[in-house]
């Protein structure tokens, strides 16, 4: 059903070829995409098996999709075969890892190919609805290299791991601009409601109540704008409510029958992060209110670090007035997630990654309004500057990119975010040498949480399950040296709490960093 053309909407033209100027503009669409998307490729893609899996919170994701592979698709997430009720997410980013990994021939791959394709594809609907909007393809690909260039979007937790907040990133992205064209497109379809729907069911079949935070944001600029009345268009509005009611309460109620207490669980976990401190010792609850700001600007998250305080203010000032709605939109999407997320307990850096598409767009218009603005407005003799600011652009994508790749490609790379993470490689390293029994020794972290075993490691446990997968050797693993040993037994350890130094009873036959492996004599 197409909703009337009201004043002040917006048209968003198809994109063809028929109807440009000058055929050298579609070429240069054309450029720009495959520069964006080779670009984003490159960056995104070429370091997935360089680092081991990261103890935080990958390896326990990485244990949930190893799991679901061995046993088969389920709506049950386990961890040690049991039903896992401290990772109360929805599965659907355990499905698309536990596929993926079934497939790999790395197992780190196979963990962060589903981030990194949700990575690429919101690159790739930041650079198209920006340039809808725009019709600028430079503007297009100011967004997505500046969304490239944020460390909340490249890094850890999102991007680069194995993680929920890649594929939520996308789908949060996908139906807030759906929500845009719905408020203020001059046409609104059936299906535009429809996809709506679906994308904010995938979302919270992603992160749960995660999933719907960004909606905060819009719901505020409805409510600005006074554009609210038409997310209501009967019967397509109904369509989209059904879709997303009842594969949410599908899942969850199937959920609890196969699972009794997973519902509790849900509450205990994902609400009450936002009202108590389910981890008193965590950093996250440490933080202040102003924290989150403080990551974006200061801590440069968002690739322009502190400039975006300028930026974004100058820009919504010199824009025209079809640009200040977007700008308008982006800024009350970002800054009320950020409000939300500020005002609860648990304080994580990740848990923002859902703003940078969208400060990403706004950068993008504020710094076009700007150079237009000086193209346009300078005094003759200072219009040499204007003709420059298109160089100067350039020169900023250019460094803000390549700082963000030496920033994942040089020192993300050496990142450990605990001892744990070396034992993948060496492992690896101990079975491809013709080791098939390893003993490790290991004492785990005692301070995981009050759900966590005290001997909690899920990194060594994701290690020995998919290396006996995969190569059949046999990897045990004991929280104190064993009380007898025969010749030959193989011990290996990370944990420095163990000692496994030469003596007359063992033979060093491997040892990196912070590894050792013996041989008994």
């Amino acid at each position: 059903m197409d909703m009337p053309v009201e004043p002040g909407s917006i048209e968003f033209p198809k994109i063809t070829q028929t109807g440009w100027s000058k055929a050298g503009k579609f070429r240069s669409l054309l450029a720009w995409t495959g520069l964006v998307l080779v670009t984003a490729l490159a960056f995104l893609f070429s370091d997935l098996s360089r680092f081991p899996v990261l103890m935080w919170d990958e390896s326990r994701l990485a244990v949930n999709a190893l799991e679901m592979a061995l046993n088969g698709p389920s709506l049950v997430t386990t961890f040690g075969f049991e039903p896992d009720l401290w990772n109360t997410k929805p599965p659907l980013q355990i499905w698309l890892m536990a596929l993926s990994i079934s497939h790999a021939s790395q197992p780190e791959v196979g963990l962060r190919l589903p981030s990194a394709l949700a990575a690429l594809a919101t690159v790739a609907l930041i650079f198209y609805f920006t340039y809808r909007f725009t019709r600028s393809p430079v503007t297009a690909a100011a967004a997505a290299l500046l969304l490239l260039s944020s460390r909340g979007f490249y890094g850890t937790h999102v991007a680069r791991t194995g993680d929920y907040d890649a594929l939520l990133v996308l789908l949060a992205t996908a139906y807030c601009g759906l929500l845009f064209r719905l408020l203020h497109g001059s046409k609104s379809r059936a299906f535009v409601f429809e996809a709506t729907g679906l994308c904010l069911a995938l979302a919270v079949m992603t992160k749960g109540v995660g999933g719907l935070m960004p909606v905060a944001g819009v719901v505020v600029h409805a409510m600005l704008t006074r554009r609210w009345h038409r997310l209501w268009v009967w019967p397509s509005s109904l369509k989209a409510a059904l879709i997303f009611s009842v594969l949410l309460t599908s899942f969850y109620v199937f959920r609890e029958l196969s699972s009794p207490g997973y519902l509790e669980a849900v509450l205990r976990n994902e609400f009450g992060r936002y009202v108590a401190d389910l981890d008193p010792q965590s950093e996250a609850t440490r933080q202040g209110f102003m924290y989150l700001f403080q990551v974006v600007t200061v801590h440069r998250h968002f690739a322009l670090g502190i400039l975006l305080v300028f930026v974004l203010p100058i820009g919504w000032y010199l824009a025209t007035p079809r640009r200040r709605l977007l700008l308008s939109y982006a800024l009350v999407v970002s800054f009320t997630f950020l409000l939300v997320v500020s005002s609860s307990r648990t304080r994580y850096y990740w848990y923002i990654a859902p703003v940078y598409p969208w400060l990403a767009v706004a950068a993008a218009v504020s710094i076009e309004s700007i150079i237009k603005w000086l193209k346009h407005n300078l005094h003759r003799r200072w219009q040499a500057l204007g003709r420059a600011a298109p160089a100067l652009l350039a020169l900023l994508l250019a460094g803000v990119f390549g700082l963000a790749v030496a920033d994942r490609h040089v020192r993300l790379v050496n990142y450990r975010d605990g001892y744990e993470s070396a034992y993948g490689p060496f492992l690896k390293d101990l079975v491809y040498a013709g080791h098939d029994r390893i003993t490790v020794v290991d004492g785990g972290r005692a301070d995981a949480g009050p759900v966590m075993n005290a001997h909690y490691n899920p990194v060594l446990r994701f290690y020995q399950m998919y290396i006996g997968w995969r190569t059949g050797a046999s990897v045990q693993i004991v929280h104190a040296l064993p009380a007898s040993l025969s010749t030959g037994d193989v011990l290996a350890t990370c944990d420095a709490r163990f000692s496994l130094s030469p003596s007359q009873a063992f033979e060093v036959i491997a040892h990196t960093g912070r590894c050792n492996a013996v041989a008994v004599k």
